[in-house]
């Protein structure tokens, strides 16, 4: 499984997973010429996807934060991975967030005796990092190597924490 200790925003990483994991991320998120084809196709999954999710808020409402958090990480999963996920699984996934979130502020407290305790949001997070390999390895091959949980759980930080919060936060 996925086992990084402390368990968080990738601070725990080793400077050798550091090296491989670094380049991985800013692939996946980083979006420099705004004339290229890797931009105006994210540019495109993203205003379609908001004209989608607002059409369909119109309909139920909107909750805040949930439906952005979810919102979001279908974007992001769509952008990173060109990877559906029903609004109903990026419900699931934003509620997970959300403890882990609540937790994250306390996690590099913990001793890693007292995590058992979590042993159930720690199965969640596990099962969402665990649950990126294949993507990681598929689009990155052998290049992440050894590195591929530290791969796993720094994808999962930024999805989860970095730009799965800090972006619904300002919408």
């Amino acid at each position: 499984g996925v086992d990084v200790y402390p368990a968080g925003i990738s601070l725990g990483a080793t400077p050798a997973q550091h090296v491989v994991v670094r380049p991985v991320l800013e692939d996946l998120f980083t979006f420099k010429n705004p004339m290229s084809k890797r931009y105006k196709a994210a540019e495109a999954i993203v205003e379609t996807l908001t004209g989608e999710f607002l059409e369909s808020r119109k309909a139920t409402g909107l909750e805040v934060p949930g439906d952005l958090n979810a919102f979001v990480h279908q974007v992001l999963m769509k952008v990173a991975f060109d990877r559906d996920v029903s609004f109903e699984d990026a419900q699931t996934f934003a509620a997970c967030q959300a403890k882990f979130s609540e937790i994250q502020a306390v996690a590099q407290l913990l001793t890693k005796a007292f995590i058992f305790m979590l042993r159930g949001l720690r199965d969640q997070f596990t099962a969402y990092a665990e649950d990126l390999k294949p993507q990681l390895k598929e689009k990155y091959g052998e290049e992440l190597g050894e590195h591929l949980n530290a791969a796993s759980a720094a994808v999962f930080d930024a999805i989860t924490m970095a730009g799965g919060l800090s972006v619904p936060t300002n919408m």
